[in-house]
């Protein structure tokens, strides 16, 4: 066995050689298909496994003998692959002898503390230097430190340093909370003081003050400043804080210097979900006002607008911040320019508006607003208050508003909606130019009116309503004392200048002399309850109330009577005569000589009517020239433009079609009927085009049917399987006494799903139900068409029985032609027969 084993290690052996000596290159591989590469002496191919160098300890691979050029080795010591070159081992990977890092247990170094460390760039200034990476934003970090909780405490990004705070009070106790800048003693023995404290609530910095030269010069003090391009010197100084001094500066040159919450200077927290909160400082060069939406805790200020806003910031807009202007509180918002507002959710609009309060609110420019929801929108107005509130104290929703320029309203609801008014008091109005309120509820709508007290209104211009409940509606009208619209109470009650009011008011003085309520210029009340509200508006009488102009009215019927249109001449109760003593009815008018008893003229002199009676007895209207109307005295017959009317009503047209017009009050359609000028027919015309006609020789009804009138003509088509389909019916209509004879016809609906085009709709009066109904005219012309049709199937019909005809007779033609020959044909050969039989 053992010679067997040797003979076949010699054969293998000696085929490897074989190969070897003959082979330009060898492949080691588990791949039988593979074939090294002609470049490679041995070429080693494996998906599965790798290639094991020889691993010694440092100590074995120090003591190699006459290591060879490039001899590479694994040392298990160190974990690192090391080749020689020279005299040396280099690591394989940092190319150095002893190595780049060095490792001494948990702290990892740079073997030589000469080393400088780049990260992005090859050339470091410096023991340690970071270069941002091109493709990094002004929004991402270039690097950054972390806490054991993930959150970022600091970042450095292309225009700033970012150091995050965590705001909760246990993480800011102690000299290890919050942020803080301290200081060492020249021993170098440990911190010695603070000189920065950040916490959530307070920001501290302390300067050594002991020693005048600890904070002269650019090193003294704290200061913070900024660095050229070229890295080597500094250029700007951005804080400076020295005993008698802070001073900030921030980079305006560019509008990428301060944008965004990277730019400028913040001082911020974070929460322990890791994300960044709130700012407590935030100072901010950019061009244009930063969007801070929602709200954000801040202090904060735009040098570019040189606006100040401090508290629970909202800006929703760039233009929402005013230049020069100052806001604080929760979401205050200054937008006008030189503007304030204070307090919660207040707004300053106007230019050098100010508004201080619980959502006051400063429109105007130079207007004040000044408590709870007070409002003012006019220019120059001042509105101080609050809500308004109704007797038991409840909320009225109106707030104390001065809308008109130059206004003031001051007090609990109390409102002015024009120029130069003063409302004073629990909501009150001022809504005259130049008006004053003062009091409870009361109101001035006039110009230059003044309303004092509780409830009054001082409606007229330069009118004046003392006391409670009255009113003074009319130019220079005076309303003093108590509820003088109702009249009582002893009371002087002039509401209109150039007024008359006498009576006597029942309801208050019991027949006590009075001055009844006057509101319009030239108006006149005499009697006892009695109120005119019109302009040249006369009252007299009992229970009397005029509310329209240029009204004379009695009355002495014993009920109130009220007017509301405007000239108006009424007597209310008895009789009244003209041209008699002794009226017969409510009004009795005896005509003059002339028969007629009223003329009635346009104002320039120009058209004129006249009404009365003729000698006959009729009653006629006349224009001037023709008599227009006639009443007929003893049958009741009416004549237009007929002065003896023949019938019950008696037309006579003038040079036109038509009589009478029915027009729609919907939509303004129209039609109209009469005797054609000339021609005596009579029309029937809609819109102004005539669509019919009744002849006058032989009372034949004529349709317009002219081409010139019709559009879209197109033939009716075939017909006469549909009209064969048609059910006639008699019936009786539903509304009929069934004393006469049916009527015949069709039912809509049948003929409807043969010919819908034939379907007409209307509605009964006060009925909303839709009714089918039918034009019979339309089925003389389906009996034409369908004649048509038949006629045309019928000749149809009579050619196709002709041509079969013509078809037999050539055939019976044919057979004849054969017939004759056949016979032909027998008779010779009968006569053939004959001969042979006779030989």
């Amino acid at each position: 066995m053992v010679i067997k084993y040797s003979v076949a290690c010699f054969m293998v052996l000696f085929m490897f050689l074989s190969t070897l000596l003959n082979a330009q290159n060898v492949a080691i591989t588990d791949d039988n298909g593979y074939t090294a590469d002609e470049s490679a002496m041995l070429d080693v191919k494996s998906t599965t496994k790798g290639l094991l160098v020889p691993r010694l300890t440092t100590n074995q691979r120090i003591s190699i003998a006459n290591p060879a050029q490039g001899l590479l080795v694994f040392d298990t010591d160190l974990n690192e692959f090391y080749f020689r070159q020279d005299t040396t081992w280099y690591n394989l990977t940092h190319g150095t002898p002893s190595g780049l890092w060095g490792q001494d247990g948990s702290m990892v170094f740079l073997n030589d503390t000469t080393f400088q460390l780049g990260i992005g760039t090859k050339t470091p200034a410096g023991k340690f230097e970071v270069k941002s990476d091109p493709s990094i934003t002004q929004e991402e970090p270039i690097f950054g430190v972390v806490n054991n909780n993930g959150d970022t405490v600091f970042a450095v990004y292309q225009g700033g340093v970012r150091i995050n705070v965590d705001d909760s009070p246990s993480k800011v106790s102690g000299n290890k909370g919050g942020f803080a800048v301290g200081g060492f003693s020249q021993a170098k023995g440990g911190p010695i003081g603070e000189y920065m404290w950040v916490t959530p609530d307070s920001v501290r910095i302390y300067i050594e003050e002991s020693d005048g030269s600890k904070a002269t010069g650019s090193k003294g003090g704290f200061a913070v400043g900024g660095f050229s391009p070229a890295k080597n010197s500094l250029t700007y100084e951005y804080m400076r804080v020295c005993d008698d001094s802070i001073r900030m500066w921030i980079d305006e040159s560019g509008p990428d210097k301060a944008t965004g919450s990277k730019g400028g200077f913040a001082v911020g927290g974070f929460s322990d979900a890791k994300g960044v909160t709130n700012d407590y400082l935030n100072i901010s060069g950019a061009d244009s006002s930063e969007v801070i939406n929602p709200s954000e805790p801040r202090i904060l200020w735009y040098p570019i607008k040189e606006a100040f806003m401090a508290g629970q910031v909202l800006v929703q807009d760039p233009d929402s911040v005013g230049s020069y202007s100052w806001a604080s509180g929760y979401e205050s918002k200054a937008v006008g320019n030189y503007s304030q507002a204070l307090g919660n959710s207040a707004r300053s609009f106007g230019t050098n508006s100010t508004a201080i309060g619980n959502f006051a609110d400063a429109r105007g420019s130079n207007s004040y607003a000044f408590g709870d929801e007070a409002l003012a929108t006019g220019t120059g107005s001042y509105a101080f208050g609050s809500v308004g509130r109704d007797t038991s104290g409840v909320s009225t929703g109106n707030p104390t508003l001065a809308a008109g320029d130059y206004s003031m309203a001051i007090g609990l609801g109390a409102a002015t909606t024009r120029s130069g008014a003063l409302a004073l008091g629990v909501n009150t109005l001022g809504d005259g130019k130049n008006s004053v309120a003062l009091g409870d509820e009361s109101t001035t709508t006039g110009t230059s009116s003044i309303a004092m007290g509780y409830g009054n209104i001082a409606a007229g211009t330069r009118s004046t309503a003392i006391g409670s409940e009255s009113e003074a509606y009319c130019t220079n009208s005076i309303s003093i004392g108590y509820s003088n619209l109702a009249g009582a109470g002893d009371a002087m009650h002039f509401v209109k200048g150039y007024s008359l009011a006498l009576g006597f008011d029942n309801t208050a003085l019991s027949y006590a002399l009075t001055f009844m309520p006057l509101t319009r210029f030239a108006s006149v009340a005499i009697g006892r309850n009695v109120s005119t509200d019109g302009k040249d508006a006369f009252g007299f009488g009992s229970g009397i109330d005029v509310q329209a102009d240029n009204v004379m009215a009695f009355n002495i019927s014993g009920s109130t009577v009220s007017y509301t249109t405007d000239d108006v001449y009424s007597f209310m109760g008895g009789s009244v005569g003209i041209g008699t003593t002794s009226p017969d009815a409510t009004l009795d008018v005896k005509t003059n000589s002339s028969g007629y008893a009223i003329h009635v003229e346009e104002y320039s002199g120009g058209e004129e009517w006249q009404i009365g009676t003729a000698s006959s007895g009729n009653m006629n209207f006349y224009d001037g020239t023709t008599h227009r109307v006639t009443f007929e005295d003893n049958t009741g017959d009416i004549g237009i433009n007929e002065l003896y009317p023949a019938c019950d009503i008696h037309i006579k047209q003038d040079n036109d079609l038509h009589a009478i017009r029915m027009e729609n009050s919907d939509n303004s359609n129209y039609w109209e009927i009469g005797s054609g000028s000339g021609a005596n027919k009579f029309i029937f015309s809609y819109n102004g085009t005539v669509m019919s006609r009744i002849d006058d020789a032989d009372g034949s009804y004529d349709v317009a049917s002219d081409k010139r009138l019709k559009q879209d003509i197109e033939p009716v088509g075939e017909v006469l399987d549909k009209v064969l389909q048609l059910k006639p019916s008699k019936f009786y209509l539903k509304s009929s006494d069934k004393k006469d004879p049916k009527s015949y016809g069709f039912i809509a609906q049948d003929v409807e799903d043969l010919f819908p085009d034939l379907i007409n709709t209307f509605y009964l009066p006060n009925d909303k139900t839709e009714y089918k109904g039918l034009s019979y005219d339309d089925f003389s012309i389906l009996s034409i068409q369908a004649i048509i049709d038949l006629n045309k199937k019928l000749m149809t019909e009579v050619n196709k029985k002709e041509s079969q005809i013509n078809n037999l007779k050539a055939e019976n033609d044919k057979m004849k032609e054969r017939f004759d020959s056949l016979e032909k044909t027998v008779l010779k050969l009968q006569e053939t027969l004959e001969q042979s039989a006779s030989k």
